[in-house]
């Protein structure tokens, strides 16, 4: 392992210490928000559950392809380019905002019309009132992330899901019903947009069109401020000198004249291509960050359908009574796992750092493999104990924290199928991951839009039965794809690396006895 200098380790101490903190506020929020949803299933009743999942779920669906649009090309540009881009950046936000806020606003009616339902459209209606808070704060959570103020970043996190939870428990005993769980939703951005305008102070209206005076520079300007000083000090020299006689001929002061002037010119075209390639470099169009929002938004969108769509299907299929038990179900079954799992994840990316220079791509396909058993491990380290106690206790537990009503409605058989997903999940969950982190996201937005496909069909399937077998075929289907992932990323994706790095090292070996051999047969005077 390479000794790291003070500066590395200062940097790589930093980012341990954010991500640490992120990590820990992560866990706090959600342990807390885990404490009020115990709060909510005691006081409310499976229909409001369904509710709130269509809800939730169509916010989610919204606000995906949308949520990261400018930041991740912000994230990629240079200081430079990201001051001047803020302009562009901030208009894209307000811009797709208010076309997510409309969109939910207009789902809400043929929602509430599905269902039968009325009282959907006005909480549907002020959870989108959120999309119209995030623009005061998302450039302002950019920076951060791009000056890596994890602790920032952590903060706000952190305050946010505890402010969301206290507030969600005390409306909901105030008996509030569905909006305890909306008005803590749209209040707690405020605190998040806060947050991170309190730390960081952003121009991105119209003064930010014009540049700072640092971005640009003239070589000359030290001594065109003090050009009547020089001339008046050069003129007083050049009048006590004695006189020279002059034997320069006409045609040299034309030539001399010529080469000024060409000299003038050339230097004046190179100022100006200096500006030229400064104002190209510091305006991306918004067509430019758009293609490169659209990717991510893709796959943030493909992430949400996996993870949302069976809501929607569940309650069209089954109900608003039978989406709440399911919801509920989901939630109790993973919750615990997702809170104490959250901080845990660490990602399988090569350290350049601990990777020797002389052999740099096999060290990195072994930090690969390391960090996802690594990953893996971590993972089934959680959630293997406490799912294993949920389904050892389940018919104590649930009625005990939640409440006798949950079985009554038939939320016994589901809690365990899902506990039973618990444990394949992180399988699939470091499968992703590696996939993610070798820039392999075209094939895992594949196997994405593989498996919300498959999940359809298999609701549609198992729902002319009833909720029990729903829950049955997801499982199913959870576990045919996540063994299937896993199979094709620990047999293709790390054995090919291992292959490669065997291949690699054999190759160097060979090479390095070649070169001795060739050695030993130079004459000496070669």
């Amino acid at each position: 392992m390479p000794v790291l200098d003070n500066s590395q380790r200062e940097t790589r101490k930093g980012l341990t210490k954010g991500l640490f903190s992120l990590g820990s506020a992560q866990v706090l929020g959600r342990s807390i928000r885990f404490a009020s949803s115990i709060i909510l299933a005691r006081l409310l009743t499976p229909e409001v559950f369904g509710e709130v999942a269509i809800i939730l779920a169509s916010f989610e669906l919204i606000s995906a392809p949308t949520r990261r649009i400018t930041s991740v090309p912000l994230l990629k540009m240079d200081d430079k380019t990201f001051h001047s881009a803020l302009p562009i950046a901030n208009k894209i936000n307000w811009f797709v905002a208010i076309i997510a806020f409309v969109a939910m606003s207009l789902l809400s009616w043929p929602l509430a019309f599905l269902h039968q339902d009325s009282t959907l459209i006005p909480p549907m209606i002020l959870m989108a009132t959120s999309y119209l808070l995030l623009p005061l704060g998302m450039l302002h959570a950019t920076s951060n992330l791009k000056t890596n103020e994890i602790p920032v970043v952590g903060q706000a996190i952190m305050w946010q899901t505890i402010a969301d939870g206290v507030l969600t428990a005390s409306l909901a005993l105030l008996g509030l019903g569905i909006w305890a769980i909306i008005i803590p939703k749209v209040l707690v951005i405020l605190i998040w947009v806060g947050i991170h305008r309190n730390h960081t102070s952003l121009v991105y209206g119209s003064d930010s069109q014009c540049p700072p005076a640092e971005h640009f520079y003239y070589q000359n300007h030290a001594i065109n401020s003090r050009s009547g000083i020089e001339t008046t000090s050069v003129s007083h020299q050049v009048a006590s000198l004695a006189k020279m006689k002059d034997d320069t001929s006409l045609a040299d002061l034309q030539n001399l004249a010529i080469s000024i002037k060409l000299i003038a010119n050339l230097r004046d075209a190179e100022e100006i291509k200096k500006i030229t390639h400064k104002f190209t470099e510091r305006a991306p169009s918004t067509n430019d960050m758009l293609h490169m929002g659209a990717h991510i938004g893709l796959y943030d969108l493909s992430i949400a359908l996996r993870n949302n769509i069976d809501y929607l299907l569940v309650g069209y299929f089954l109900g608003l009574e039978a989406l709440g038990v399911y919801f509920f179900a989901v939630t109790a079954s993973l919750g615990i796992c997702a809170a104490m799992g959250q901080g845990s994840s660490s990602k399988v990316k090569p350290d350049p750092h601990t990777n020797p220079p002389s052999d740099k791509y096999s060290s990195s396909q072994s930090e690969i493999r390391n960090r996802y058993w690594h990953s893996l491990s971590q993972r089934l380290k959680i959630a293997v104990p406490i799912i294993v106690l949920q389904l050892v206790f389940a018919p104590l537990y649930l009625p005990f924290v939640y409440g006798e009503h949950w079985l009554d409605a038939g939320a016994f058989p589901v809690f365990i199928l899902f506990s039973l997903c618990g444990l394949i999940r992180p399988y699939g969950e470091a499968a992703s991951q590696l996939l993610t982190n070798i820039n392999m996201q075209g094939i895992n937005l594949k196997l994405n839009m593989g498996f919300t496909l498959l999940l359809v069909l298999t609701i549609g399937f198992f729902s002319q039965w009833g909720l029990k077998e729903v829950a049955l075929g997801v499982f199913l289907t959870q576990l045919f794809t996540t063994v299937f992932v896993s199979y094709y990323a620990q047999s293709f994706i790390l054995k090919s690396s291992v292959c490669k790095e065997n291949n690699s090292s054999s190759n160097n070996k060979e090479n390095k006895k070649m070169a001795k051999e060739f050695e030993q047969e130079l004459p000496n005077d070669a």
